[in-house]
């Protein structure tokens, strides 16, 4: 039986994983998985018109795109519908973002130091704790003021508190 496995390698599909998740934090790591998703769904998509012989590039770029994409490398393209419901649980644009494993995420930037990851999770995670969240909110305002929050992460921390019910607006 023919499959996207029969078009794409497990090394190829390796070099993809290793080249996207050296370049992100923790939290924004892919698994193996999280591909062959987007490479059977993109089988199931593209076998239906397109020649075998240009199947191996189409998937590879399906596959490179939504990687990209899952990991905050790149922002919206036109993949990010396709593939919205195989998105990791913590991204922005996932389907239902749970909001700790959404502060984990935006925070995962490699580029941040770990004071400023801290300061993220801590004033967009759920907390009852309102001495805290003021706490890290302004941490995370200095730092973004100061620059050592990049305007592309500052601008996901901004867009997820807008979808905080509870979070107070005195503090925007």
């Amino acid at each position: 039986m023919t499959n996207w496995k029969n078009f794409v390698s497990e090394f190829a599909l390796g070099d993809v994983l290793s080249d996207v998740n050296e370049l992100v934090g923790a939290t924004r790591k892919l698994e193996t998985t999280n591909l062959e998703s987007v490479a059977e769904s993109a089988y199931a998509h593209y076998s239906t018109y397109m020649d075998n012989s240009e199947l191996p590039n189409a998937l590879l770029w399906d596959i490179q795109e939504y990687a990209n994409y899952a990991t905050g490398l790149s922002g919206k393209n036109e993949y990010s519908e396709k593939y919205a419901s195989l998105l990791p649980s913590g991204h922005p644009d996932s389907e239902n973002p749970e909001a700790l494993a959404a502060a984990a995420w935006i925070a995962g930037d490699a580029s941040l130091s770990p004071s400023a990851s801290s300061a993220i999770i801590a004033s967009l995670a759920p907390s009852d704790d309102v001495v805290k969240v003021v706490h890290a909110t302004a941490r995370m305002k200095a730092l973004i003021a100061s620059g050592d929050i990049p305007e592309e992460t500052s601008d996901l921390i901004y867009d997820r508190i807008t979808k905080i019910t509870s979070f107070p607006s005195e503090l925007l």
